[in-house]
């Protein structure tokens, strides 16, 4: 009776073990599907396999990425080993040794410092493998006079295996983390590279543009430039050889001398502009101040434009009333001047009839803002940003109808900026244009 009762109480305690040992392993596994982090996991399976088990110690070793040797080494009190892992090698079979019954060479010195903490009792080491990967291995120090049983060491292989499938699946997930950072990075990169090649062809689509742009306009220069100065010079060869003709009248030659005039001064304003256009765009202009008196200014300009002023036909110009009324102040005259003949006459040479207006008014920091006010044909909203470049005229065609080499404009803009001022416009097709110019000066107030 007492053996039978002894090999019922041996039988439950063998269920009971085999129950805790089942019981630590779901949990740990339930533990494995919740948990991303390696060492969290490796902590917890240490932790619960001693404390729901009952063993007296267990180690959980991983190995380096060689797989040569430990590289870390856990255990339910992390502080409880003094010893640095890489003073072990790894090795990949299951081994069960008990005391006195040992040694296994490729343990080398962690299984001595095994046997020497824990000399009487089993231990149990267990490889941690998924197919061709080895991650390290778990060990298991069994209480004393604690045998293991060969049910319990399966479960404790299993547990090793899920182990093992755990970590080769988080290293596959970092893998895969990995490569997909790089894909996105490559990506990325392939983005940024076609974005620097779109624009880089954006870049060489304007340059051939204005590479196109520039043919055009060197055509467009030679052939206003070619016309305006033929066209003063047969004035003034014409001319000169009817007068030289002793058949012309004494009255006509005034007229005849008149033209001749008028055709050399063309022919010097188209040299004046070419040579002005120059200085501006190779920084060789000066600044010469001088006291400036606004009518005198204002007269200066009627007496540089009085011929086209006096053929206008159909238009009034008139000065505006309060520009009499502003001070003296201190500016390069020949600049401003140069300005407002640029303007002035080209209101004249495109108002037909009507009236042009010209003013200046007293801005707020010192700076007084002039205008050219006209009632001519205006300016087309898609030439508003080509107007103050050079050879540039809002009708560039071969049959237009006002000459010119374009570049007074570009010439009234330099000189503005120069000057530190601002220059813009304001215009409708057929109605007229005004032009205005700021510039800051320094005014004389009356005392």
């Amino acid at each position: 009776m007492n053996d039978s009762n002894a090999v019922d109480k041996k039988l439950n305690d063998d269920l009971f073990q085999l129950h805790r040992v089942f019981s630590a392993i779901r949990e740990i596994s339930s533990q494995m599907i919740r948990e991303e982090n390696e060492e969290k996991i490796i902590q917890q399976a240490c932790n619960i396999l001693k404390k729901k088990i009952g063993y007296d110690q267990v180690y959980i070793a991983l190995a380096n990425q060689n797989q040569t040797q430990i590289g870390q080494i856990f255990s339910p009190e992390q502080n409880e080993l003094s010893i640095k892992p890489n003073s072990f090698y790894c090795y990949n079979e299951i081994v069960q040794v008990q005391s006195r019954q040992l040694f296994h060479p490729r343990l080398n010195c962690f299984d001595c410092y095994l046997k020497d903490q824990f000399a009487n009792q089993e231990r149990l080491i267990i490889p941690l493998k998924f197919q061709n990967n080895f991650y390290g291995m778990v060990c298991i120090i069994s209480p004393e006079h604690y045998k293991l049983y060969v049910k319990e060491q399966e479960l404790l292989e299993s547990l090793a295996r899920d182990i093992a499938y755990t970590l080769f699946n988080l290293e596959v997930r970092r893998d895969h983390a990995k490569i997909r950072k790089e894909i996105t990075a490559y990506y990325k990169q392939i983005e940024l590279q076609n974005k620097q090649l779109s624009e880089r062809n954006h870049q060489l689509s304007v340059a051939c543009k204005k590479a196109g742009e520039s043919d055009t306009l060197k055509s467009s220069f030679l052939r206003m430039i070619s016309h305006e100065l033929r066209t003063p010079l047969n004035g003034i060869l014409g001319f000169t050889q009817l007068i030289k003709s002793a058949k012309i009248p004494a009255e006509k030659v005034i007229d005849y001398v008149e033209v001749i005039h008028q055709s050399g001064i063309q022919l010097l304003q188209v040299i004046n502009n070419l040579l002005e256009i120059s200085k501006i765009e190779s920084g060789q202009l000066t600044y010469h101040e001088s006291l400036i008196n606004i009518n005198h200014l204002f007269d200066q300009v009627i007496d540089s434009n009085q011929y086209y002023i006096e053929n206008s036909g159909k238009v009034d110009f008139i000065i505006h009333a309060t520009s009499n009324q502003l001070p003296e102040f201190f500016s390069d005259r020949e600049k401003l001047k140069a300005i407002l003949n640029v303007l002035v006459s080209n209101a004249l040479k495109f108002t037909s009839e009507g009236v042009i207006e010209v003013g200046c008014l007293r801005r707020r920091n010192n700076k007084l803002q002039f205008y050219v006010k006209d009632t001519g044909i205006g300016i087309e909203k898609d030439k508003a940003e080509v107007i103050f470049q050079n050879f540039r005229q809002s009708d560039e065609s071969v049959s237009r109808k006002y000459g010119g080499t374009g570049l007074g404009l570009s010439i009234a803009a330099g000189l503005v900026d120069f000057l530190n001022g601002e220059i813009w416009f304001e215009s409708e097709v057929n109605l007229g244009s005004i032009f205005y110019f700021t510039i800051p000066v320094t005014i004389v107030e009356s005392d």
